[in-house]
């Protein structure tokens, strides 16, 4: 079925919002538009439509069976709601009139009663007049609903919408090959005795029930939580910083995700990273179910000690609830937070927690003498150039875009340049790509005959973290010659920031190739269009699985309590020196005494491999693995070009995997 519900969601909230505030009390003959209300309110809440849906034709079958007249009204509510999860947009736009048509009533205190968070919530009650009853609405409702009629009609989605647009896409299909695998085929064995046939329509009766109980688990935030917790400032004074964690699946455990210090961050915005990281680590094999975590502030406007105590504050918060531990919630770098940030939670869990000989697992992104891991810092960089590199090289994909295979001669622009875009350049570069240019928040730089990576970086660093006025390449005027990542090139890399590609502006990139850095740059309308325009969009939730992989090797490695390679280092030198050492022996037995030495590259690599060495190798292998993983996936469902779809469906089918052998708890 094709979800209607994913296409029109945000007008949904609006009908309900309507029903809601509009129809009076004692409209016994609106009855069925208000349940319906009710329904859409319900699916926005629980992120399904086809849940209900079913329900509603179940309960149907039931009264029909027993004759009874309320099978009347339950087929006419779920017809609506199955015109509306097909995409009948005529019935849908025909209830969405019936609707305003019902509740003009001069009613005026819709937004009023939204920022109240405070709406009637109306239950049908034949036996009673009085239909509505007062509730309070969840904070996903509200902001949901407060957001204005103006904000709707742009293509500006939440960003918790955007990744349940995503996914919700994506399990529609994976879900439906299930429930295929697992229809009855009889056949016609006129010998099979009817008691038989019962018992196997019972059991894959169960198993369809299994599946889609299993899906409508696996898709909604598991555990949150939103702190206020107080701070002395340096002044003395005190002030109240407000804090939030999501886990959002724990089919694997510890969850895992980043901790991010931003002004605008919210809970709608943790939970939507933290579904993503639920998606990104299963599709690279990485053992952690998806996590968050935000504290609402601009970093830069407070002291080096006054950041300390902010963190130490949350990990508190966090450790006091049961949302930090190396067994159950592991947080890492992530916006505006960074080795230090994670040395300080650290040490805080441990001071918290001083029996528990795992603490410094309770985080990752830490300095190398808190039990980091080398590799740590270029990881997410090195992860976007791993999956890139495997697609440019792809002779199937590069046709269907219309590109040559390889990285030689290719021009690349790079939006953002922090440590992701840094990285990300750095690796393209070395491969043969030429940078042409670079997009930053305060400035983009353009040179058609390629910008030196590593000379940019040492520029950006001697002038306080600004690209601007950078002498090897000249200023891009973007309003006469537009936005940088419209410019004519080969690869866009998407690494500053989510939304900077939507309906509104996909139409315009001319890169062939769109590599996403960043987390969730390019809202579900603009990853349509640029599908349709035939470029290569290579998804976020892959893509930028590099950290989260190697924050996965930093967890092993504190568990395990030594650093890798350590435990073979000498002994791996000494047994290939007495490699070469056998060789001139034997040489010299046969008469010819010649010295046998190390070349330089074997005299580099003599001891084995380092830490450094292991990560990188593991960081490829992986980001290797999941890739071919995706284009089977891609190719099983036949998907083409919607590489997202793939690598979403591939993610699920294993979270699923593990909540369906793992039996119900």
């Amino acid at each position: 079925m094709e979800s209607s519900f994913r296409e029109h969601r945000r007008d949904l909230r609006q009908v309900a919002l309507v029903i809601l505030d509009g129809v009076e009390i004692n409209a016994k003959n609106k009855q069925e538009s208000i349940k319906t209300g009710v329904g859409i309110l319900d699916l926005i809440e629980n992120h399904s439509i086809i849940g209900l849906a079913r329900e509603h034709i179940g309960t149907w079958a039931q009264c029909v069976t027993k004759e009874t007249a309320k099978a009347v009204e339950e087929l006419s509510f779920a017809k609506k709601m199955y015109n509306l999860m097909v995409g009948k947009v005529s019935n849908f736009v025909q209830l969405e009139s019936f609707i305003k048509k019902e509740a003009s009533s001069g009613n005026k205190k819709v937004e009023k009663k939204i920022q109240r968070g405070i709406l009637n919530y109306s239950l049908i009650d034949t036996n009673n007049n009085h239909i509505f009853k007062k509730m309070s609405l969840s904070n996903t409702i509200k902001r949901a609903l407060s957001a204005s009629p103006k904000v709707l009609a742009a293509d500006n989605p939440k960003f918790y919408a955007m990744v349940l647009d995503f996914t919700q896409s994506s399990a529609d299909i994976l879900e439906k090959e299930l429930l295929k695998q697992n229809e009855l085929k009889i056949g016609h064995d006129l010998q099979m005795r009817e008691d038989q046939v019962k018992a196997m329509e019972r059991t894959v009766d169960q198993k369809k029930k299994t599946i889609e109980g299993i899906f409508d688990f696996m898709l909604p935030c598991k555990s949150i939580i939103e702190t206020n917790f107080r701070v002395r400032m340096d002044d003395g004074s005190h002030k109240v910083f407000s804090g939030y964690r999501a886990q959002h699946s724990h089919h694997r455990l510890p969850t895992k995700g980043g901790m991010r210090y931003a002004p605008d961050v919210d809970m709608d915005e943790v939970k939507a990273l933290a579904a993503l990281m639920t998606w990104k680590c299963a599709a690279c094999d990485v053992p952690f179910g998806g996590g968050k975590a935000g504290i609402t502030l601009d970093s830069k406007a407070y002291s080096v000690a006054e950041l300390e105590r902010i963190t130490r504050a949350f990990a508190q918060q966090l450790n006091k609830h049961g949302f930090l531990g190396p067994a159950v919630d592991v947080p890492a770098p992530d916006m505006y937070t960074g080795e230090r940030e994670m040395a300080w939670m650290a040490n805080e869990y441990q001071r918290l927690n001083p029996t528990d000989l795992n603490a410094p697992a309770c985080v990752t992104g830490k300095p190398i003498s808190q039990g980091g891991v080398h590799g740590r810092v270029s990881a997410t960089g090195r992860g976007v150039f791993h999956g890139t590199d495997l697609f440019i090289n792809n002779q199937k994909y590069c046709d269907m875009i219309g590109l040559t295979t390889g990285w030689e001669g290719k021009t690349f622009v790079m939006q953002g340049f922090g440590n992701v875009g840094f990285h990300s350049a750095r690796y393209f570069a070395r491969k043969g790509a030429k940078c042409i240019g670079i997009s930053e928040y305060n400035g983009d730089l353009f040179n058609e005959n390629g910008i030196d990576i590593l000379d940019l970086e040492d520029y950006k660093l001697k002038n306080g973290g600004s690209i601007v006025g950078y002498p090897g390449a000249r200023a891009w005027n973007a309003e006469t010659e537009g936005p940088l990542i419209e410019a004519e090139c080969d690869i866009l890399g998407v690494c500053a920031k989510e939304k900077v590609i939507t309906a509104d502006n996909a139409h315009k990139i001319k890169a062939k190739i769109l590599s996403e850095g960043a987390n969730g740059p390019i809202t579900p309308k603009g990853h349509e269009i640029l599908v349709k325009n035939n470029q290569l969009v290579i998804p976020d939730l892959y893509l930028n699985a590099g950290g989260v992989t190697v924050s996965y090797f930093e967890w092993l490695k504190n568990l395990n309590h030594v650093s890798y390679g350590r435990l073979t280092w000498q002994f791996t030198e000494d047994q290939n020196r007495a490699i070469l050492g056998s060789v001139a022996q034997s040489l010299a037995a046969a008469g010819q005494n010649i010295p046998i030495n190390a070349s330089e590259e074997l005299e580099k690599s003599i001891h084995g491999a380092s830490e450094k060495d292991i990560v990188h190798s593991g960081l490829a292998f992986t980001m290797k693995r999941a890739g071919l993983k995706i284009m089977e996936t891609a190719d099983e469902f036949n998907l083409g070009l919607d590489v997202r779809t793939a690598a979403y469906i591939s993610s699920l089918r294993k979270v699923y995997e593990v909540y369906s052998q793992a039996g119900f708890n």
